[in-house]
């Protein structure tokens, strides 16, 4: 079972208007700011194609929408890296990888919507 915390104001504008619904990110109706409930746990993959070139894709959110990056994101609840990967590479560029190899971690600091 997993709690919900109440957060009774937006962190960025301060409104009492901040709702929250089960693995979905807190919502300011005034505002329009989304907080993500995560420890910000990601995953990504290098996908390579025969001539060992790696697949990028197009953000298509902030941060750097519209930069280029590897596919990826962060782990939903209860699941796993590679879990993550499979289903985000999914996702993103609508294909099916298998026999992933683990290749190195990295701390991450994501800074998002100024908080």
């Amino acid at each position: 079972m997993h709690e919900t915390i109440e957060l009774p104001f937006c962190p960025r504008c301060g409104a009492k208007s901040f709702k929250n619904g089960a693995f979905k990110p807190w919502f300011c109706e005034s505002c329009g700011f989304k907080l993500y409930s995560n420890v910000a746990t990601a995953a990504g993959v290098f996908i390579l194609d025969e001539e060992n070139r790696v697949l990028l894709n197009q953000r298509a959110h902030d941060p750097q929408c519209g930069k280029l990056g590897l596919p990826g994101g962060f782990l939903d609840p209860q699941e796993t890296a590679e879990e993550a990967v499979v289903r985000e590479v999914r996702e993103e560029v609508g294909l099916e990888i298998q026999d992933l190899t683990y290749l190195a971690s990295f701390p991450n600091q994501y800074f998002y919507g100024g908080i």
